[in-house]
């Protein structure tokens, strides 16, 4: 074996450091707030708002339609029992923003604000000072951000999907009357700009989901399903990575009037203030929301609601920090151009398996898993697909997918050539596994040649020291003797990585390097060769685990292989689902970012 080059790779992903949790228990009122309890809320760079609609705390919190806000549930603080101000929409959203309602004449200008009366309307607004007012008259700077709103500042009662009384800023007129204060109230679709850089994202973020996305007459699915494809781009953008952000997701009021307007409240931070697990059973009004954000900034109380209430110390119970850790401000995965040339070792590799959907049963068993990948029973011919799980490696710093092979012209062979093709212009490079059982030297010589002539030129087909890799797996080198007929087939074409067995090393023979695949161990040091872990073990048919998941265990294994500096750091594996092993998202082990726990753990740990 040849020495290894410990050339470094390069890290390309953000840590989502998102923080929720949230559990069903009524307790005491909250007393007002002693200036020790405000010195314990963090004046934070950002604070993001997502408010929904017209949801019971018990519809969400548990509940198996919203997986994805419940997978935001065991890793920081939630408010277990808050209530929204009143009914209906309208006067919650200003209540929230100003610390009282708007239902008698007094304060409002005219006439009462109600849901059937629209900013522009005779009465149908306020001059009563805001937090946007607050914000702005602190040097801040804030922004509404309103999905399917047409423009700024939109007053008309509807537009599409659009609601006007889920939007609280025009009711304001010296926001409304004011082009230029006007133009922060945006549509959803100026937050993606808006967030490319701290600088450009408002300290404080008002975002409101369309009546589809907000559950007002979509269902619980699809409010979840927006939150998933929403909240990882606040979660990986600079405000969130490189300073001091919260997050709140709650609901401006519930389902049934007549339980005390109980509604979910889930809180996630960037710097470690709310400490995983956390539950505050306090009983809080969403008045104790806004009086926790004044005392976050130093603002005065507005209104009696607000004035009056305590704010929500309770749930910054972490140790914070001045800003997250480097890890979190690793720049974000972008795509490279076809032809950049493929990582150096030390390098972090996964073996994908390319064989769904025909293996997602067998003899009659559907599914063939114990578990259920978020992204359903997929079909590895979709090219979303391949797209989907190129994303899902970067993000766990995997830059080499090593594809399970089963001969020519199996449906594992039939796909490698679209994933090459699709792995077009990002950082991603593939190798094969070569998995058929060894039947002579013309087969093995064979397909040797055809793997080379029909793969190994792409430039997305891995190349080290000169030479395509190959993997070779124990079921075709399993002794001395298989090793030496391997590497006459070979005829020095390509990189051999064979999988270990007893005495190799002694074998007089050598391959250009080893490996071991034994995810029923949770890690393997092959010394000089290559470092191994897997996230567990539970092959379908099988009452019980080989190797019991653990996200602890796996973030030690993690980080001891990181340490080890092994050339080849293998994670065993990305999808192989039938087995049990995988690290792909799953309902089991959802989180926040996304990409579930395990691709969170290696996303945390860069190979140097």
């Amino acid at each position: 074996m040849k020495p290894w080059s410990r050339a470094l790779a390069v890290p390309a992903a953000v840590l989502l450091a998102a923080l929720a949790a949230c559990d069903p228990q009524h307790a005491r009122n909250v007393a007002a707030p002693t200036s020790d309890a405000t010195a314990s809320i963090p004046a934070y760079d950002h604070i993001f708002v997502i408010m929904e609609e017209n949801k019971d705390y018990s519809q969400i919190i548990g509940s198996s339609a919203a997986p994805y806000l419940n997978s935001l549930l065991s890793h920081g603080a939630s408010a277990s029992s808050m209530d929204a101000v009143t009914h209906p929409s309208v006067n919650n959203y200003l209540a929230d923003v100003s610390g009282q309602t708007y239902t008698t004449v007094p304060p409002a200008v005219g006439s009462p604000i109600n849901d059937t009366c629209t900013p522009t309307d005779s009465g149908c607004s306020t001059t009563a000072t805001n937090l946007f007012d607050e914000v702005e008259g602190a040097g801040r700077t804030w922004g509404a951000y309103m999905e399917d709103m047409p423009s700024p500042c939109y007053t008309s009662h509807s537009s599409g999907n659009y609601l006007e009384r889920h939007n609280p800023v025009p009711y304001f007129s010296q926001i409304r009357d004011s082009a230029s204060r006007c133009a922060n109230d945006k549509p959803y679709t100026a937050l993606a700009g808006d967030l490319a850089s701290a600088a450009t994202t408002p300290n404080f973020v008002w975002i409101t989901p369309n009546l589809q996305h907000d559950m007002h007459n979509g269902t619980i699915q699809q409010g979840d399903a927006w939150a998933r494809g929403n909240v990882p781009q606040i979660l990986s953008s600079p405000a969130w990575t490189t300073q001091r952000s919260l997050l709140v997701i709650t609901w401006d009021e519930n389902a049934n009037q007549n339980d005390g307007n109980h509604i979910p409240f889930i809180a996630l931070s960037s710097d470690g203030s709310i400490a995983p697990g956390t539950v505050d059973p306090a009983h809080y009004s969403m008045y104790s929301f806004l009086r926790t954000v004044e005392d976050a900034w130093a603002l005065p109380p507005m209104h009696a609601g607000d004035s009056g209430a305590g704010d929500m110390s309770a749930l910054f119970t972490g140790t914070p920090s001045p800003s997250p850790s480097p890890s979190q401000t690793s720049p974000s995965p972008s795509p490279t151009a076809t032809g950049t040339p493929p990582p150096q070792l030390p390098l972090r590799a996964a073996f994908v398996y390319p064989w769904y959907p025909e293996n997602w049963s067998q003899g009659g068993i559907f599914p063939k898993s114990h578990w259920q990948p978020v992204a359903g029973y997929y079909s590895e011919d979709s090219k979303a697909t391949i797209e989907r799980q190129i994303t899902e490696l970067n993000y766990g710093r995997i830059q080499h997918g090593i594809l399970s092979w089963w001969g020519q012209g199996s449906k594992t062979d039939q796909r490698v050539a679209p994933i090459l093709a699709d792995s077009a212009g990002r950082d991603m490079y593939w190798s094969l596994y070569y998995e058929p059982a060894y039947t002579g030297q013309a087969a093995l010589s064979s397909d040797l040649a055809y793997i080379h002539s029909h793969y190994a030129s792409d430039p997305h087909y891995w190349v080290y020291d000169g030479k395509p890799v190959l993997f070779a797996y124990t079921r075709s080198v399993s002794s001395c003797t298989d090793v030496a007929n391997w590497m006459a087939a070979n005829a020095g074409r390509f990189f051999i990585d064979a999988q270990v067995f007893a005495g190799y090393r002694n074998c007089a023979v050598q391959p250009d390097s080893w490996h071991q695949y034994s995810p029923a161990t949770r890690s393997d040091d092959q010394a000089g060769y290559s470092y191994s872990v897997s996230p567990g073990f539970w092959k379908y048919g099988e009452t019980r685990a080989r190797l019991a998941r653990s996200v602890s265990a796996f973030r030690s294994a993690v980080a001891a292989m990181v340490a080890s500096k092994e050339p080849f750091q293998l994670v065993t594996t990305f999808n192989e689902w039938n087995e049990g092993t995988a690290v792909e998202p799953a309902t089991a082990w959802a989180s926040p970012s996304g990409y579930g726990q395990y691709l969170d753990v290696l996303h945390a740990y860069p190979t140097n």
